[in-house]
């Protein structure tokens, strides 16, 4: 049972960080990068967001492979 809570616990956060990864990638949602908190800094942001989003974007997807990898052939926790 703990297997399945973390799992969905891991599978929702990877999954928001990908989501994080495609919105800043499209130029939207920068005000969540640091340093642009309050979009005093977006040319910068815009100029990066391609390398930033794509670098969230494969964290996403390292976050659920380590999720398939580890916990799926790990024994129960009892």
């Amino acid at each position: 049972m703990v297997n399945l809570i973390s799992g969905i616990a891991l599978c929702g956060v990877g999954l928001l960080i990908m989501l994080l990864g495609f919105k800043v990638s499209h130029g939207k949602w920068l005000h969540l990068l640091a340093g642009n908190i309050f979009g005093d800094n977006d040319e910068d942001a815009f100029r990066h967001r391609k390398g930033i989003g794509l670098f969230l974007i494969v964290m996403g997807i390292l976050i659920i492979l380590f999720y398939f990898l580890v916990f799926i052939k790990a024994p129960l926790i009892r």
